[in-house]
């Protein structure tokens, strides 16, 4: 018997070069769009591990391994008009921001008092 040869391991690449039939970065680079490979926006799951779909659906793995749509593949699909489908998952809440507090209103009077006024006028 012949000894099997080791399999020589490769260095490692960033993600986006491992991917096949994905564009270069040069062509999202002139888009005013996010691109969720090469230029994601800055939404809250931007640091998750990236998983490219069969489909070209870009998904993020939380922390819990579930998939969850890259809210800017959803948005390029949508542009496209092919994006009615996929923001369907199986889904653990973890994709949906917490809520941010709204700024409370300042007037410098009572919006009666200001309705009232403007009546006058």
């Amino acid at each position: 018997m012949t000894k099997a040869k080791a399999k020589k391991l490769k260095p490692y690449k960033p993600f986006a070069s491992l991917l096949k039939h994905v564009h270069p970065k040069s062509v999202c680079a002139k888009q005013k769009f996010a691109c969720a490979i090469h230029r994601p926006s800055d939404h809250h799951m931007v640091s998750w591990v990236l998983h490219l779909r069969e489909t070209g659906l870009v998904e993020r793995i939380c922390p819990h391994g579930i998939g969850h749509p890259d809210p800017d593949s959803v948005a390029y699909f949508n542009r496209r008009g092919e994006g009615a489908y996929l923001g369907v998952h199986g889904c653990d809440g973890c994709c949906t921001p917490e809520p941010q507090p709204k700024p409370e209103l300042k007037l410098s009077e009572p919006a009666t008092t200001l309705a009232a006024k403007s009546a006058l006028s």
